[in-house]
């Protein structure tokens, strides 16, 4: 089951269960998990703040499921790294280090189609706390109707964002679902859905493309859809001689 599946609201707070208990494994993978993020964060950060200011920073809007993770009430066939209410959260491979990359980098908020309560108990989970521009659920999405099919889908519309100062040239978006932002393809990076794979190589791909994109003018004017083979080509060539 997706966490961010049309929209609907995951469990509320009074419907949540404790998911981690303090001092068992799972807890203290967390806890791994969330220093480690940190510490990779603070090395790279240390770098690139001597070259880019807050202001200076494009806005990058991550998505939580199958995006940064994957949230499921079945058993996958290894352990997850921990739960949020009746949800085992299965991590995606090497997000410690992507999160580094991307904080270090731009100005970063999550937007998912999912619950309040839920999102906010991820994000504590795996960001360093005072990180985000901001956390935003279903409440922020919108509701459209397609009148060829007469089906409702759910939106994440930035012009939102642009009325808080955000400017559209300057914000990407990251999520694996293109529909979501069927008014803002040009700010648009897609991944693949993640569904818990351990041998998912994804986020190194994405951190590296996404660097590309820090010093472009407007990210609305760069073709994204085959953005894998541009980090592929940028990788195969040659470094230039002095």
């Amino acid at each position: 089951m997706r966490g961010d599946t049309g929209g609907s609201e995951l469990p509320t707070p009074a419907h949540l269960t404790p998911g981690v208990r303090a001092g068992s494994p799972v807890r203290q993978c967390a806890s791994a998990l969330e220093r480690a993020t940190v510490e990779y964060a603070l090395l790279a950060v240390s770098f690139f703040d001597t070259h880019m200011t807050s202001k200076t920073r494009k806005l990058l809007v991550l998505d939580l499921d199958e995006t940064l993770i994957h949230a499921t009430e079945n058993t996958l066939d290894h352990e997850e790294d921990f739960r949020v209410g009746p949800y085992r959260v299965h991590l995606r491979p090497h997000l410690p280090e992507f999160l580094a990359s991307v904080l270090a980098q731009f100005r970063v908020g999550v937007w998912t189609a999912s619950g309040e309560s839920y999102a906010a108990q991820v994000v504590e989970r795996i960001f360093p706390g005072g990180t985000l521009e901001f956390v935003w659920s279903s409440k922020r999405c919108t509701t459209t109707r397609n009148w060829t099919t007469g089906e409702y889908q759910t939106i994440k519309n930035l012009q939102k964002l642009k009325s808080r100062g955000y400017s559209l040239e300057s914000i990407i978006a990251v999520d694996d679902t293109p529909a979501k932002y069927a008014r803002s393809y040009g700010n648009l990076v897609t991944v693949r859905e993640f569904v818990g794979d351990r041998s998912d190589a994804e986020l190194p791909l994405l951190a590296a493309y996404l660097t590309h994109l820090v010093d472009v003018p407007n990210v609305r004017s760069v073709e994204k859809r085959n953005w894998r083979e541009h980090v592929q080509r940028l990788a195969n060539t040659p470094a230039p001689k002095d």
